[in-house]
């Protein structure tokens, strides 16, 4: 499961994992995200402001859950991945915010599921090197030969940042928005 599958980084989470040949599940926040995430491979998507996307993960997966749910919203959504997450799945927090929350290990032990938190700013630059060349290696070639397609939202001109700022602010954004010199 991939939250906000039609931002950027859920746009291209959702079609990856959909290349890899995973059963791909998604939230969105409008009824156009939600089809938006269906053209780009979701199987499911999910409003996750007309639904509990924990009833609707279980509901899709015939009540077992998630294998990975891949989080960009953080604390918030802590407590509601753990109902969502499979037994033996994981949780890979990755953005969003990052505030104290309470963890309930004892449901998280039950389903010996796992949390990962990660982000690229704290790591070394031979850590980004090896990264990029991950990328290079296993994604780069289903760019590519057009499996996955970036989503570009808008493109906006540098001497305009606060018009992108505001697009993302009000969040009707599918993919990036690129600004341009």
């Amino acid at each position: 499961m991939v939250h906000g599958g039609t931002s950027g980084i859920g746009s291209l989470a959702v079609q990856w994992a959909k290349a890899l040949g995973a059963r791909v599940l998604t939230t969105a926040g409008t009824p156009h995200k939600v089809a938006q995430a269906i053209s780009l491979g979701a199987d499911t998507a999910i409003n996750h402001r007309e639904e509990d996307f924990t009833i609707a993960v279980r509901e899709a997966t015939d009540g077992r859950g998630a294998d990975v749910v891949l989080d960009m919203v953080g604390a918030p959504y802590l407590a509601r991945n753990i109902r969502a997450v499979a037994q033996d799945g994981r949780i890979v927090m990755i953005g969003g915010d990052m505030s104290s929350t309470v963890l309930d290990i004892g449901e998280l032990m039950a389903k010996r599921g796992s949390v990962a938190a990660t982000t690229l700013r704290t790591r070394s630059r031979s850590q980004k090197a090896e990264i990029v060349d991950a990328v290079r290696t296993h994604l780069w070639p289903m760019v590519a030969d057009g499996q996955i397609r970036p989503v570009v939202g808008h493109i906006v001109p540098m001497d305009e940042a606060s018009r992108a700022h505001q697009l993302l602010a009000e969040g009707n954004v599918v993919g990036k928005v690129v600004m341009t010199p």
